[in-house]
C-alpha cells in the first residue's frame, strides 16, 4: 500500500507540480490551499507525510508548523519555502518539523527527501512495536530492562549515521554484541535505501580488535598495515584493520589499553580520515564507522594521565553506557531461557526448562562475569547435568548454590583468637544470602538450600538483637 502524503501550499501552481512529481514516485496525494482545509483532513484522516509550505495566509509559520506536529498523529512534518536560513531550518527542527526544504526543490531532492523521512517512520514504528509487543530481543540482545530498550532506540536514532560510538561497560556485558547490532541495523538501513546489491558484505564488513591482546607493534601493524621490512618479521606487505573494514565497521574492544603514542597516531586517523602503513609515507583513505569500547573507567584513565581527553571526545560523540547484569535481574530469567535454547541446538538435544528454582538462585546471585558467566552457567549444566528436560539447582555451579564466599579467616597456624566460630560464619553466611536475596526470605533460602522455615529459625535471634 502507497504512503498517503498531505500536501499544503496557497500557491495552486507549485501544489501541482509537487502532486505530479510525489504522485509519479508512487504516492497517494491530498492536496490543500488552506491551513483550515489542512486542519480538516487531519481530523479526519490518518497521513504518513505532510509536506508544507512555510508562509500561509492568516497563521504565522512557525506556530502553523507547530499545530501540524501536534495534529499530525506521529507522522513527520516537512517545511517547503522559499524563505529563510540557517535560523528559520533550526527554528522548524526546535517546533518539531522533520526536514526543511528550499524552494524551488529539484523533484529528485523532493523525492529523495521524503522517501528517507517515510523510511525513518517506518523504523521508528518498528521499534515502538517492539517496545509494545514486548519483544526481548534486538539483533541477538536479549533483555526487557528500561536501560537496554533505551539501547536499543539509540542504536535505531543513529542507524542513519556513521558516527563514531563509544561503549562503555564491565567485562561479559555484551560490549561487542552492541557493536555488531550497530553495524547490522546501519546496514538493514542502507539497503532499506539502495538495495541489497548496494552494500555487499565484502565492502561493508565489521571488523573487531582487542587492543589489549597484542604487543604494541603487532597492534599498530594489526590496526595501521605495514609495508614489507617494516620491522623484524614483516616479509610481505599488509594491510591494516582501518582499510580492510572499507566501508563498513571498525570495533576496537579496551580501547583504553593502547599505549599513549598509539592514541596520538589514532587520533591523526580520525581526524584525516587517512592512514600511513608502517614503513610507508603513502596515505591511504578510511571511510569505516568507528565504534570503541572500554570496560575500565575512562575518566579515571584521562586524570591519571594515561588516556588522552582530546582522543576521548573524539571517539565519544555518541557514548552506549552498557548496565551490568546485577542491574537488570528481571532479565536473568529471560536471559537463562535464551542461552538454554541455543544451547540446545547447537549440542542437538531436546531444551531444557528452567525451573522456579534455579530462577530464584540465578535471579539472587551477583554475577561478577555478567552476561557471559551466565551463558557459561547454562551451558556447564547441559554438559553435567542430570536431567533431560529442566535444569535443576543441583545442575549449577558450588558457588552459585551456596551463595557468596566468605570473607578471608585466618589460615593455619594462625593466631587462635582469629578464627570465627561456628555461629559467627553462619551468621556471615545467612547475611550474606539476605543482602543477595535482596531481603527477600524465599530467594536467601534457595540460595542456601534451606526450606524457608529454617531460615526464619536462623534470623530470628538477630532480629531480636537489632
Amino acid at each position: 500500500m502507497s504512503a498517503r502524503l498531505l500536501l499544503i501550499d496557497d500557491e495552486p501552481n507549485v501544489l501541482t507540480g509537487l502532486e505530479l512529481v510525489l504522485e509519479a514516485s508512487g504516492y497517494s496525494i491530498a492536496a490543500v490551499t488552506t491551513g483550515s482545509e489542512a486542519l480538516a483532513l487531519l481530523s479526519e484522516e490518518r497521513f504518513d507525510l505532510i509536506l508544507t509550505d512555510l508562509q500561509m495566509p492568516g497563521i504565522h509559520g512557525g506556530e502553523f508548523v507547530q499545530i501540524l506536529v501536534e495534529k499530525s498523529q506521529g507522522a513527520p512534518v516537512v517545511v517547503l519555502t522559499g524563505h529563510g536560513g540557517v535560523n528559520t531550518a533550526v527554528e522548524m527542527m526546535q517546533l518539531g518539523a522533520a526536514d526543511y526544504l528550499l524552494k524551488p526543490v529539484e523533484p529528485r531532492e523532493l523525492t529523495v527527501r521524503i522517501g528517507k523521512q517515510l523510511a525513518h517512520r517506518a523504523e521508528l514504528g518498528r521499534l515502538q512495536a517492539l517496545v509494545s509487543e514486548g519483544t526481548e530481543e534486538y539483533f541477538g540482545m536479549v533483555g526487557s530492562d528500561p536501560r537496554l530498550r533505551a539501547i536499543y532506540e539509540m542504536i535505531d536514532r543513529i542507524a542513519g549515521m556513521s558516527t563514531p560510538v563509544f561503549i562503555e561497560g564491565e567485562p561479559g556485558t555484551g560490549k561487542e554484541l552492541i557493536a555488531r547490532a550497530i553495524h547490522d541495523r546501519r546496514m538493514e538501513y542502507l539497503r532499506s535505501q539502495g538495495g541489497e546489491g548496494d552494500y555487499p558484505e565484502s565492502r561493508h564488513p565489521f571488523l573487531a580488535v582487542n587492543c589489549g591482546a597484542f604487543t604494541r607493534t603487532l597492534l599498530e601493524s594489526q590496526l595501521f598495515g605495514h609495508h614489507r621490512g617494516a620491522f623484524t618479521g614483516a616479509t610481505h606487505d599488509q594491510e591494516g584493520v582501518f582499510v580492510a573494514a572499507r566501508w563498513g565497521s571498525l570495533f576496537l574492544d579496551e580501547i583504553t589499553e593502547l599505549e599513549v603514542d598509539l592514541q596520538v597516531k589514532l587520533l591523526r586517523v580520525l581526524q584525516q580520515q587517512v592512514v600511513t602503513p608502517l614503513g610507508s609515507n603513502v596515505t591511504i583513505p578510511v571511510h569505516a564507522r568507528i565504534i570503541t569500547a572500554t570496560n575500565r573507567r575512562i575518566m579515571d584513565r584521562i586524570r591519571e594521565g594515561r588516556f588522552r581527553e582530546d582522543l576521548y571526545y573524539r571517539i565519544h560523540v555518541v557514548g552506549i553506557p552498557v548496565p551490568p547484569l546485577r542491574e537488570r535481574v528481571g532479565d536473568i530469567p529471560l536471559l537463562a531461557q535464551h542461552f538454554s535454547r541455543g544451547v540446545a541446538r547447537s549440542y542437538g538435544v531436546t531444551e531444557r526448562v528452567i525451573t522456579p528454582a534455579v530462577r530464584e538462585i540465578l535471579t539472587a546471585y551477583p554475577w561478577p562475569g555478567n552476561v557471559r558467566e551466565l551463558r557459561n552457567v547454562i551451558e556447564r549444566a547441559y554438559a553435567l547435568g542430570r536431567h533431560e528436560d529442566s535444569i535443576e539447582p543441583s545442575d549449577l555451579p558450588p558457588e552459585l548454590r551456596t551463595g557468596a564466599v566468605l570473607g578471608a579467616t585466618a589460615g593455619e597456624g594462625g593466631p587462635l583468637e582469629a578464627f570465627p566460630t561456628l555461629d559467627t560464619v553462619v551468621d556471615r553466611h545467612v547475611e550474606e544470602a539476605m543482602r543477595r536475596a535482596n531481603r527477600v526470605q524465599t530467594r536467601a533460602a534457595a540460595l542456601l538450600g534451606i526450606h524457608r522455615n529454617r531460615l526464619a529459625r536462623l534470623l530470628r535471634p538477630r532480629d531480636h538483637e537489632s
